[in-house]
């Protein structure tokens, strides 16, 4: 994660992803989110080197504001689909279930486990 007004956050990434990659499973895959994204105009000052770095780092790159809610529902739906169609692939039927529920989530704030 990587915060739009504090640069320092993106530039440890580099450091945090090797870290990550050293302790994690071979195929392990890592989201690049920035945060706090109320806290910015419409332009984030950061967002051309996160996307730089993303792609580099065959990441995807989220923008989200929890006080907001903007792009929250949407990250979370894209990671459990994303998990789901690990299961699908490993032929876990609960999978199907899932996804069908979140089939419906759009990018509206929302209340805890209410998609």
């Amino acid at each position: 994660m990587y915060e739009p007004t504090r640069p320092e956050t993106l530039n440890n990434l580099e450091a945090w992803l090797q870290l990550f990659r050293d302790s994690q499973s071979p195929g392990a895959r890592a989201v690049l989110v920035g945060t706090k994204m109320d806290l910015v105009e419409e332009n984030n000052p950061l967002r051309e080197k996160a996307e730089l770095l993303g792609q580099r780092e065959g990441m995807a790159v989220w923008e989200v504001s929890a006080k907001t809610g903007s792009g929250v529902a949407k990250l979370f739906a894209a990671t459990v689909a994303e998990l789901a169609q690990a299961g699908q692939e490993k032929g876990d039927p609960e999978v199907d279930r899932v996804v069908a529920k979140l089939s419906a989530v759009d990018d509206r704030k929302r209340t805890c486990c209410n998609i």
